[in-house]
């Protein structure tokens, strides 16, 4: 698993299809395919206490902590742009739908209100 960025992504029939980018300085001369069944709709992403769920995600994004959280939520396009934006304020679970948008990896980020911990990840929305 590497950050990646600068690619393009299409979606065709169930799959998701990324070509090019950039990951660790190296540019990258490839086509990188994301189905379903690679990643998993019953294995939620675990990031140190924090479950994102479904991902693939159709319809809507879980994301649940494991002790009561405060902080800042962001979800984003490839190009920076923020989707979803949401203080926390001692919350076992946020859910976010992702029903209005287009086929895509979107990336989420987790900053947690005293300083501390900041969390990060990726997300693949199909349709």
């Amino acid at each position: 698993t590497y950050a990646m960025h600068g690619h393009t992504i299409t979606a065709f029939e169930d799959n998701l299809y990324s070509f090019g980018g950039v990951a660790s300085g190296v540019g990258i001369n490839a086509i990188l395919k994301y189905h379903s069944t690679d990643v998993g709709t019953n294995n939620p992403l675990k990031s140190n206490g924090l479950y994102v769920s479904p991902n693939p995600a159709s319809e809507r994004i879980i994301f649940q902590f494991e002790n009561a959280a405060s902080g800042l939520l962001t979800v984003s396009r490839s190009d920076g742009s923020v989707v979803f934006r949401e203080n926390l304020r001692n919350e076992l679970q946020q859910e976010f739908s992702v029903a209005g948008l287009p086929p895509g990896v979107y990336y989420w980020k987790w900053a947690a209100a005293d300083g501390g911990r900041e969390l990060a990840g990726k997300v693949v929305v199909v349709k």
